[in-house]
């Protein structure tokens, strides 16, 4: 298994975050993660994004 390190795991975590405003900015809201991903890091990273992103839980995809 390859692990995301050093510049890598910059680069990763702003494609990722690249990925997640356009999925947002779509009206997309349902995403699905494995704890596996990214040498164990996806959901962990997912989750610092998301929570950056103003996201209300009671309005999913609903970015203000």
């Amino acid at each position: 298994m390859d692990f995301i390190v050093g510049k890598n795991l910059l680069t990763w975590q702003k494609k990722m975050e690249k990925i997640i405003d356009l999925c947002l900015s779509l009206g997309i809201n349902t995403f699905d993660l494995a704890d596996i991903y990214a040498g164990y890091t996806a959901e962990h990273t997912f989750g610092e994004i998301i929570s950056r992103k103003n996201v209300k839980r009671e309005e999913p995809g609903s970015v203000h």
